[in-house]
């Protein structure tokens, strides 16, 4: 597992056997040292590494796991202590390793990204999918493909994507809209739906959440960094919106953050590129921008597993940085 402030794994015991059955899924807690209760995670039941980014880096962080199989639980794992540590600073240095294409035949428009770790998720409004790629080779994956049939008639127009490991959010830049899809299925849930209509407008273009707020970038120029919504309600939050960066000009395409920093993807203005800001402030942290490598001209979504950033670009290739 790993979280913000380290990286530790927990073992623990298999699941009850049943003739052989398989391992179908796992179990992730953490909580932070001393706390008497533990804060479940929702995630998809294959994962076998979870980026936790709602930690508080200045605590220490238990956490523990178990495995499932259809006879039932396991006993959870022996608690691991995460020991509290600085945040990893990205030094914007290129790491090509780590680049893949979208491998798609004819016209694309990739825009917003999210990962699980394992395979990557990149929406695409002008083929109404979210395309698949493993991310550690980068090949793709039509198995856990995403399509977004229309909607009264008209399609959706899909920009940013977020998820929980369960549920993907789709941000629908025409109805100012956040959809909502299982992850394993590609089914529409609309229980989990809402406007993000707001006085003036807005185009939404990236989502981040910490699992609690949904925060969805405004695709305006120069508008406020992110407005805030309760994730579970849509319910409005405005006393955590994401101030408007200084400094560079454009209009925000990508947003990620570790809890404490977040990036943003700036476009379309004097410069374009990745720009670090306090999440609490909204203060510029310049020694964490990330400067775009050639041929990343035209950036738009990012999402990062805490050691790596990757930079969706509108060419069909997405970039790596450290």
């Amino acid at each position: 597992m790993r979280a913000r402030t380290g990286r530790d794994t927990a073992a623990g015991a298999a699941p009850p056997t049943t003739a052989g059955a398989p391992v179908t899924g796992y179990g992730f807690q953490w909580r932070y040292s001393g706390d008497p209760d533990w804060n479940d995670v929702a995630r998809s039941p294959s994962q076998t590494s979870y980026s936790l980014t709602a930690a508080d880096g200045s605590k220490a962080v238990e956490a523990r796991v178990r495995a499932a199989n259809r006879a039932g639980n396991s006993a959870w794992s022996s608690t691991a202590t995460l020991a509290a540590a600085s945040l990893r600073r990205f030094t914007g240095a290129r790491h090509s390793a780590s680049d893949f294409a979208i491998a798609i035949d004819g016209r694309a428009t990739p825009y917003g990204i999210w990962s699980d770790g394992t395979t990557a998720w990149v929406s695409d409004s002008q083929n109404d999918r979210l395309w698949a790629n493993t991310l550690a080779t980068g090949a793709r994956d039509t198995n856990k493909e995403i399509g977004l049939p229309p909607i009264d008639g008209y399609h959706v127009s899909n920009t940013g994507i977020w998820s929980d490991g369960t549920t993907i959010w789709v941000a629908d830049n025409r109805v100012d809209r956040v959809r909502a899809y299982t992850l394993a299925t590609g089914a529409r849930d609309t229980t989990k739906e809402f406007s993000i209509a707001v006085s003036g407008g807005i185009r939404p273009s990236a989502l981040w959440s910490d699992g609690t707020t949904l925060w969805v970038t405004d695709g305006s120029a120069n508008a406020t960094a992110a407005r805030a919504f309760t994730l579970a309600t849509g319910a409005r939050d405005s006393s955590k919106d994401l101030t408007q960066p200084t400094g560079p000009s454009g209009s925000c395409a990508g947003i990620w953050s570790d809890g404490s920093t977040y990036w943003a993807t700036l476009t379309g203005g004097d410069s374009e590129g990745v720009y670090a800001f306090s999440m609490s402030t909204g203060a510029r942290d310049s020694s964490q921008d990330i400067d775009l490598g050639a041929g990343n001209t035209t950036p738009r979504g990012i999402w990062s597993d805490g050691e790596t950033m990757w930079v969706v670009d509108s060419n069909k290739t997405v970039y790596a940085y450290r």
